[in-house]
């Protein structure tokens, strides 16, 4: 006998269609400097409070630097001049951005510590408390394994293009 129309399924409460440590979100955003680049959405948000409160500052911050894939990645291993390249980049998850080195150089003390007191505000962690310290790079790591992170981001991103039209 089946259930009437009525009845509620039992469904267990920690039942999840796709666990949330696979499931890798991936929007496509607009950076001032940089134009087009794929974030992870909570990060993405992150980043616009910190644009916005930059402004709020006075500062118009600009970016050279947001998702780079894994060849892109694996490209500034050998790159001179790349501050801090590591292996497994928050950038190829879809969590980090950077502002040109020849921008950082120019605000004096008072615009860094208003840009990052605009970042910390945001949620957002920042790369000169590196051991090779890359002031100019700001980023969330959500704490989970980082291979695992990339791999399901850069995922995410070939079904997102696959997605829209003219890619």
């Amino acid at each position: 006998m089946g259930k009437t129309a009525g009845e509620i399924p039992n469904i267990p409460d920690n039942w999840k269609d796709t666990s949330s440590d696979t499931k890798a979100e991936v929007g496509e955003y607009y950076l001032p400097g940089l134009g087009r680049t794929y974030l992870n959405p909570e990060f993405a948000d992150k980043v616009g409070d910190f644009i916005q409160r930059a402004k709020a500052q006075g500062i118009s911050v600009q970016f050279d630097s947001g998702y780079r894939d894994q060849g892109k990645q694996d490209a500034l291993q050998t790159d001179p001049t790349a501050i801090t390249p590591a292996q497994h980049s928050l950038h190829s998850a879809g969590r980090g951005i950077d502002i040109p080195k020849s921008k950082w150089d120019k605000m004096d003390a008072r615009t860094h510590a208003a840009v990052l007191e605009a970042a910390k505000d945001a949620g957002l962690s920042w790369g000169g408390h590196f051991s090779k310290p890359d002031p100019g790079h700001f980023y969330s790591d959500p704490g989970t394994d980082r291979r695992q992170l990339i791999d399901n981001f850069s995922r995410a991103v070939a079904a997102f293009q696959g997605e829209i039209p003219d890619r």
